[in-house]
Formats: structure tokens, sequence, C-alpha cells
């Protein structure tokens, strides 16, 4: 079949007023990013005993997904970190370690236009997120793990939730300590470092950790990071 005078697909890009007002952004700047972010450049020549090889960066893109992965503003780094892929990531992680485990997650934004977005270093994240859903599985007595992400304009909070016996006053008291671990934790693998590294990991990225638990009760922890540090 041969189709005649059918126009080319297209691709609509739209940002909201608000978050032009919000970052201090006009239409021409989104443009003028999309088109430096979606680029194949060449690299040159080099010479070699088999020939010569043509060298070319391939970052066109071609589909929505590819367009709304392009940073519109980071910081001078560059580290502009998305928490649902964060939390996704870690998810995945979780669940090779204790397949047995079942984590569930929800995510929640302030309103439909706010991304879950932060400035700071995605591998460290992710380890934090990690070490939050791998202490639910292997202290929250085989229960499932809830894991929410809440996105508002202050900043965005990792909250990870288990149905299992809880901490005493003690425990609670000491939890952050660097290799403490509390007699009912004591059966299970560990080193009493994951929520010490939480914590150090938060403080890094001007964000803090709180701990909510007690006997019989469960334990939640919650994760606060700023949308700037």
């Amino acid at each position: 079949v041969e189709l005649k005078g059918a126009r080319p697909f297209e691709i609509s890009i739209e940002v909201s007023e608000r978050d032009l007002e919000r970052y201090g952004l006009t239409f021409d700047f989104v443009a003028a990013r999309v088109r430096e972010h979606s680029l194949d450049l060449p690299g040159g020549t080099i010479e070699s005993a088999g020939g010569e090889i043509v060298v070319r960066t391939s970052g066109q893109a071609y589909t929505g997904d590819q367009f709304a992965g392009v940073p519109l503003l980071t910081q001078a780094d560059g580290t502009i970190v998305r928490l649902d892929e964060v939390a996704e990531r870690a998810m995945q992680r979780c669940r090779t370690r204790y397949p047995e485990i079942q984590v569930r997650f929800d995510m929640a934004l302030e309103d439909g236009d706010r991304e879950p977005v932060v400035y700071g270093s995605s591998v460290l994240l992710t380890a934090a997120v990690y070490n939050l859903l791998a202490n639910a599985a292997k202290y929250g007595g085989g229960h499932p793990v809830q894991l929410s992400l809440d996105a508002r304009a202050e900043g965005s909070t990792v909250r990870v939730r288990d149905a299992g016996p809880g901490m005493d006053e003690e425990t609670l008291r000491r939890a952050r300590e660097l290799f403490y671990r509390g007699q009912e934790a004591l059966p299970a693998d560990g080193h009493g470092i994951g929520l010490t590294l939480v914590e150090r990991i938060a403080r890094a990225h001007g964000g803090k950790v709180s701990i909510a638990s007690r006997s019989g009760s469960g334990t939640t922890v919650e994760l606060f990071l700023p949308l700037q540090a």
C-alpha cells in the first residue's frame, strides 16, 4: 500500500505557563534546549590499519519518551534525578534479593504538572531507597512492604512501611548508630550499617530521615529530599 500526501508524524511538546514562570523559562529557551539535546553529531575520523573509521554520536530523539528525557534545567554538575526511576531501580534490586517479599508502590503528586525530581546522585539515592526496602524485607515478618513517593513543592518524601514486629524504645533510639543491631535483628543477615548509610546520603542531599516504630506495630521510615540541597 502506498500513501501519498500523508503528513509525517509529529510530536508536540507542551510546557505549562505555571512551570515556565516557576523556573524562569521561555518557549525559545525550551525549544533551544530540545534542539541541543536531540542531535546526531559528527566526531571526526580515526585512521587505523584497517582503514578510516568515521565517528558519530547518535543523540537524535524520535519518540515521546526520548524527548521527555531531555533535561531543561540542571545544576552545574548536571545532576537531575527522577525519584520514580530511583524507586523502580531499588524495587528491582529488592525483588531480586528477596523474591519472596511483595513490594507495593504508589506515587502521589501535589498537582498534575509536578515531577518527582531532586538534584543529586542517582546511584546514592538508589542505594538509600534499596537499603530501606531491604530492611523492611528482612525485618517485616514476611509481610508485603509498602513503598510510597510523595512529591510536593518543598521536596519529595520516600516512605517505606512494613508490618513487622516493630522496634522497642531502645532499638528505635539507637537505630541510626553504626553497626548497632537490636535483638530482633540478630537472626537476620546484616551488619547494622543500612540506616546509617541512608541518613548520610540524606544529609548529603540536604534531606533528613525520620523513623516511626513501636513493638507490635511495624516500622515506617521516611526519607525527605528537598528540591534543591
